[in-house]
């Protein structure tokens, strides 16, 4: 019998080609280990209050840089048809320098009533 969904190969998800002379790539002091990390243009965003939504995130980043993408991890949906939060997520800024700059500037600070920490995202495919 024939297979379904034959229509040639599968084409493999290929990451973006770098840019020009490699990846923006910074080393960031972290404040708060006084360790040095490597961080590209996205960071982790951690301990997030349930209402939070892309967009809180995005307007709390914009005062560091221009923000490219915004993102909160969910798993499933509320009563209410909302998204249910995981309580942490990502922002990609345009700039390496930015994504240093939230590290540095917006670790520990309130969003909707609760601390949020902020670190490199360990995951960026930018950094392997």
């Amino acid at each position: 019998g024939k297979g379904k969904g034959a229509g040639g190969p599968r084409v493999p998800r290929v990451r973006p080609p770098p840019r020009e002379g490699g990846y923006d790539i910074q080393m960031v002091l972290v404040p708060t280990t006084g360790e040095q990390v490597r961080v590209a243009r996205r960071v982790y965003v951690g301990n997030l209050a349930f209402p939070v939504a892309w967009q809180d995130l995005k307007d709390h980043f914009a005062s560091v840089g221009e923000v490219r993408h915004a993102a909160v991890a969910t798993n499933g949906y509320l009563d209410s048809g909302r998204p249910k939060s995981k309580g942490y997520g990502f922002v990609e800024f345009e700039r390496a320098e930015d994504a240093v700059k939230a590290i540095q500037m917006l670790n520990d600070t309130e969003l909707k009533g609760r601390k949020i920490w902020v670190r490199e995202d360990r995951d960026d495919y930018e950094l392997k």
